[in-house]
């Protein structure tokens, strides 16, 4: 068995993809035969979060300690070098594999009270497979009896078949970034991007532009969804990542700071419900009462 655990591949019409148990993780997809997801080889683990679920927060805690309704909690620091929690608790969990056939396959993990989170919670990523591309949906439920802090990300990197992402043409439909420190952590501030290289309102091919920055304040269309744009010159149309109102938030990494042969090869776009450091600036964070659950949905599709 591979380090991700085991894989199950759907397929419908145009479309292809591999979803590994470990991370509940988007392990490839492809769209005509061109890779639009990018793939870590046979034997290696996504050790920079290729495709996983990101919960119950995403990107970073800072020091990884919080309060939360009084109490002090101290997470594990597992961004040892930036002393950060990173990308939640199950991304190095096997998920429960509930089910699963040709079009469609469902993750289940269950966090049970422990050192740093002392919640219980229980979540279901459902993949679905159609010829309109994929859909992501995630249930979170608290099963505990008091209230949780909640949050949800996403870690898929896109590489549209190009060698590099400098060849890759980009729409991003928000108006705000924050700005992070060193460690990742946002400043407080909110800047307009408006004359600014982060300024992907309209489509701009990304040359050399270097991307690990936070993007807010969305135009969404009358579903309320936001959704970014890609397209490479092996695509055979608009790669279209799709995010609901659940996401206030998104995550776009070039990864220039990756090893050499990783670097600028795809780019991350992750959606995400809260913003990095949530749990101690509230920004976004999701407040779950006994027995509340919250539903969020993104996907992938293709537009000619």
């Amino acid at each position: 068995m591979q380090p991700s655990g085991e894989q199950i591949c759907l397929s419908c019409g145009s479309f292809d993809a591999t979803l590994a148990q470990v991370g509940a993780s988007l392990r490839t997809m492809y769209h005509e035969g061109v890779e639009l997801v990018s793939d870590y080889v046979e034997g290696e683990i996504a050790f920079y979060g290729e495709g996983q679920a990101l919960v119950p927060w995403p990107n970073r805690i800072q020091d990884g300690r919080y309060q939360f309704e009084g109490h002090e909690h101290q997470l594990p620091l597992s961004e040892p070098e930036q002393r950060n929690a990173i990308h939640g608790l199950g991304r190095w969990l096997p998920w429960s594999i509930d089910s699963a056939d040709e079009h469609h396959v469902r993750f289940s993990l269950r966090i049970h009270p422990q050192a740093g989170y002392p919640f219980s919670l229980s979540i279901e990523v459902l993949y679905t497979l159609s010829e309109d591309g994929l859909r992501v949906e995630t249930t979170a439920r608290n099963q505990g009896s008091g209230r949780l802090p909640y949050g949800c990300g996403f870690h898929p990197y896109f590489s549209l078949g190009s060698a590099s992402v400098d060849e890759i043409t980009l729409h991003v439909p928000a108006s705000e970034r924050l700005p992070v420190d060193e460690r990742g952590i946002p400043s407080g501030q909110r800047i307009d991007v408006a004359d600014t290289e982060f300024d992907f309102r309209t489509d701009r091919i990304l040359g050399n532009t270097q991307l690990d920055t936070v993007f807010t304040t969305f135009e969404r269309d009358e579903f309320g969804c936001a959704s970014v744009l890609l397209r490479s010159a092996a695509t055979a149309g608009v790669v279209r990542v799709w995010m609901d109102e659940h996401h206030p938030y998104l995550m776009l990494f070039t990864g220039d700071e990756l090893p050499e042969g990783k670097q600028r090869t795809s780019i991350a776009v992750e959606p995400l419900t809260c913003a990095p450091n949530a749990f101690n600036n509230g920004e976004g964070l999701v407040l779950l009462s006994p027995g509340q659950r919250m539903v969020s949905t993104w996907g992938i599709s293709v537009e000619a």
